[in-house]
């Protein structure tokens, strides 16, 4: 169901293959751009021209080619229904599902909504509601409930529960937090929880982790369903830390309004209701509980028997799940990591990360909600609309961590202000999302990502009324298409603007620019007017920059894709060869051919990007890419770790009434990569009086680093043997 495919026309369903057929031979598949031809200068006016229009010649001829045309490659998959519904909408939605259920309902409704979902439901219900709602929920649950409430909410929540309630709220949180789409008008006082504390604290209660960024949502989380000594799950690790630490331990006392369990972080295994999933807060949320809990995470790493070899298994798991992100948006992050020049291995990068993405927008209830439309929101919160709320810092944080190599979760939940003693309520304004983080040897926690809303708007009251817009670099906004004949024409917008535009400032603007044959040409801003939310020409106080714009006609669209591919960490950079990258779909003019030249860089264990360079070579050798309009699609690297067992070594004397110890170890099986070295150990293991005990290595104490020193040991799958510590008689 994640295959999105555009329609352009309403298609009628009995003539889609001959229409299909048509249009397959007539036009190139789109799936996804790179934007190659945004540089300032991307050639004269006439660049291309004169060399399309001879291409057009050989290559055309005098066949017409249908512009502006896409259908899907396929229309249904499964039966269809036997009976259609007596009416159809309106309109057809823009996207289809790439597949149909395998069940329709025995009856379709007399009417269909005004819109349809982005994915249909794997099931449809057994009954259908009264009515429908006004707009559609961003995703379905993977199973309807087997009845519908009796009255639909006002807004629909991103995501569906497992259990409806019996009433809806009027409203949902106002923070959404995987709970609901907040309203136009700021919070909502609906008490969601009332809690007390014997501390006087900000507490992040949880609710649940997710699994893997879609673009415009967040999947469900893999459960790990080992537990602790057959009892416990991951979630208690950092507490059993802090227990052994001996840290003070403290009570909170929750009476639920919201039918939803929720627990504070850093546990105690004194908590009655056990947790058995890593990823959701589940128990009795019908009546008053209590959950014991500690403040802070453990920094001091004391081994405990058992737990130590149980999270090494779960960090390999988290290691696994937790470090996905796609093409599309690793090539994003980690063009900020590069220009940041940020490293896992920075002794402060979680506070870094955490302090870039709070600066990076503005936290505002009343943000464009167009955000939530758009095809990557975690891009273009960061690129493009800059303000958001805790749901868009809290995904763009978690997928950055996750591109630096640190395994990072979407969390969502509620925070409280405690005071010690005293209940206090939790509306559903307190409704939030943010991140947790692994760390190793120790578990997941919490990390605050969110900005606030102090930046002051130029339109605020207080502002001078005669200030003066500076540093504005504008140029016409990109235009492109295919080959067909007829003169491209520029539009009369511009990028670089877009800041002011969502505090009411507009402009009026003509560009100028022409474009026939296939080549890239330059538009030019030939006048311009700002104005200001009171329509006040304001031009003459605007400091502004122009560049050219971009007009891009081409002749087709070519479609690279490079292999995904995995190898073992050997401390190199991940070698690719020619076989690994191919012309998916799209046709090269007979004496063209194209060059092709990787540009990876992974080297840690991870997923990385099987990126690459194309450039299309005319029969002299010249580069012509500009003729053509080239989409890649990278496959992703994923680096395994290299396994290790290491052994604490034997050693035994007569008894002499001294301790005998040995730190010394021995690599049983696997080698360290070239350059790396195991750079410090300790061995836990003391035998003083006749007899023998286990000679232990702490996990937590293993640090290996490569030629440049720099801590890469979690590129290792580590497995610890213990030696044996033997006292004999004199």
């Amino acid at each position: 169901m994640k295959n999105r495919i555009k329609i352009t026309n309403t298609i009628c369903v009995l003539i889609v293959g001959t229409v299909l057929s048509l249009a397959l031979a007539l036009t190139c598949l789109a799936l996804f751009s790179d934007d190659l031809f945004s540089s300032d200068d991307p050639g004269q006016s006439g660049g291309g021209a004169s060399l399309g229009e001879e291409i057009y010649k050989d290559y055309f001829g005098n066949v017409e080619i249908p512009s502006n045309i896409e259908y899907p490659s396929e229309l249904f998959s499964g039966d269809l229904p036997s009976e259609w519904p007596s009416e159809f909408p309106s309109e057809f939605p823009s996207e289809w599902p790439s597949e149909w259920p395998s069940e329709w309902p025995s009856e379709f409704p007399s009417e269909w909504p005004s819109e349809f979902p982005s994915e249909f439901p794997s099931e449809w219900p057994s009954e259908w509601p009264s009515e429908f709602p006004s707009e559609w929920p961003s995703e379905w649950p993977s199973e309807f409930p087997s009845e519908w409430p009796s009255e639909w909410p006002s807004e629909f929540p991103s995501e569906w529960p497992s259990e409806w309630p019996s009433e809806f709220p009027s409203e949902f949180p106002s923070e959404d937090g995987g709970i609901g789409i907040p309203p136009d008008d700021a919070g909502d006082n609906k008490i969601a929880y009332i809690i007390q504390s014997d501390q006087t604290e900000r507490l992040y209660l949880k609710g649940q982790s997710f699994g893997n960024y879609t673009g415009n949502s967040w999947t469900a989380a893999t459960q790990y369903n080992t537990l602790i000594n057959g009892k416990y799950s991951a979630a208690y690790l950092p507490g059993l830390r802090l227990e052994a630490n001996s840290a003070r331990r403290y009570t909170v006392k929750i009476n639920p309004q919201l039918n939803q369990y929720v627990y504070p972080y850093f546990i105690s295994t004194a908590t009655d209701t056990v947790q058995y999933s890593d990823v959701v807060a589940v128990g009795n949320a019908n009546d008053i509980y209590e959950v014991y809990y500690y403040l802070s995470n453990p920094q001091n790493n004391i081994y405990i028997p058992g737990i130590a070899e149980y999270e090494e298994q779960y960090r390999n798991f988290v290691y696994d799940n937790y470090l996905y992100v796609d093409s599309e948006t690793y090539r994003y992050m980690s063009s900020l990591i590069d220009a940041n020049g940020w490293s896992k291995y920075d002794a402060d990068i979680i506070q870094k990360i955490a302090g870039y993405i709070q600066g990076s927008a503005k936290y505002n209830l009343k943000y464009d909600r167009a955000l939530d439309k758009e095809s990557n929101i975690a891009i273009s919160f960061l690129d493009e609309y800059k303000e958001g709320i805790c749901q868009h810092y809290a995904t763009a944080a978690t997928l950055l961590y996750r591109s630096l190599g640190i395994p990072a979760r979407y969390t969502v939940g509620f925070t409280a202000q405690t005071i010690a003693g005293q209940w206090v309520n939790v509306s559903y304004s307190n409704a939030h999302a943010w991140v947790e983080i692994y760390i190793d040897g120790v578990g997941w926690q919490y990390v605050e990502v969110t900005g606030s809303s102090s930046t002051v708007p130029p339109d605020d009251p207080d502002y001078p009324d005669d200030y003066v817009i500076t540093g504005l670099n504008i140029r016409p906004e990109r235009v492109e298409k295919q080959y067909d004949g007829n003169p491209l024409a520029p539009v009369n917008r511009i990028t670089g603007f877009e800041d002011w535009e969502k505090r009411g400032y507009s402009y009026s603007v003509v560009v100028s620019g022409e474009a026939v044959y296939p080549g890239v040409y330059r538009s030019q801003i030939e006048s311009i007017i700002f104005y200001d939310p009171d329509n006040n020409d304001i031009t003459s106080r605007v400091q502004y920059n122009t560049h050219s714009g971009t007009m891009h006609v081409y002749i087709c669209e070519l479609y690279f894709v490079s292999d995904a591919m995995e190898k073992e960490y050997d401390g190199k950079i991940f070698e690719t060869y020619p076989e690994n990258y191919h012309l998916q779909y799209g046709e090269l003019i007979e004496g063209y051919t194209y060059r092709i030249t990787p540009n990876v860089s992974a080297v840690n264990v991870g997923n990385g990007i099987n990126s690459f360079d194309v450039e299309i070579l005319d029969e002299s050798g010249n580069d012509i890419s500009s003729l053509y309009k080239i989409i890649k699609v990278c496959g992703v690297l994923e680096i395994t770790p290299t396994s290790l067992v290491i052994k604490a070594k034997d050693a035994t004397k007569p008894y002499d009434g001294t301790a005998l110890t040995c730190n010394e170890i021995e690599m049983i099986s696997g080698m360290l990569a070239e350059g790396d070295r195991l750079a410090n150990y300790e061995v836990i293991g003391s035998q003083t009086e006749i007899g023998r005990s286990e000679n232990i290595i702490d996990i937590t104490s293993v640090l290996i680093l490569n030629e440049h020193n720099e801590n890469v040991t979690s590129n290792y799958q580590i497995e610890l043997q213990n030696g044996k510590l033997r006292v004999t008689k004199e």
